[in-house]
């Protein structure tokens, strides 16, 4: 198992990167923000042309594994209209984690917030126009968080 990225996500990471004046942006900071913003507004993306970025939590993201599990729950829990009562927030767990799993998410999970991702990052790059720089990332995407 592996988290996925669409090339246009991909893509648009190269290009801030070639940027060199504001820093540099992993493939997981793009990740990470699209997918917060995927869950927190509601917008799951096509997951059927999304390709391998990563086996694994980065160090600077791997402190934040049980946060992004929470707010995946969270987020489907809001997407399928459901109340957070205990057998909901149970079934949720149950189809989207494996307590086993270095990734705590199972398949469906992970799948699950690819598509948040690629939501988000569809999101961001409707509402971004033209994105240069870092900045200007981060700035979008609080932006996009806030509303």
């Amino acid at each position: 198992m592996s988290f996925k990225m669409s090339d246009k996500m991909r893509g648009f990471c190269n290009s801030i990167n070639n940027n060199t004046e504001s820093g540099k942006l992993d493939y997981w900071d793009v990740y990470y923000f699209s997918s917060i913003i995927g869950m927190t507004k509601n917008k799951c993306g096509n997951k059927e042309e999304l390709t391998e970025f990563s086996k694994q939590y980065v160090a600077n993201y791997q402190s934040l594994r049980h946060t992004i599990v929470a707010m995946l729950i969270t987020a489907e829990l809001n997407r399928t209209g459901q109340d957070f009562k205990k057998d909901n927030i149970t079934s949720a767990f149950k189809r989207l984690v494996d307590e086993g799993s270095s990734l705590i998410l199972n398949s469906t999970g992970l799948s699950t917030l690819d598509g948040y991702a690629e939501g988000g990052f569809q999101l961001i790059s409707e509402r971004g126009g033209r994105i240069t720089d870092r900045i200007q990332f981060l700035r979008m995407c609080r932006e996009l968080i806030n509303e």
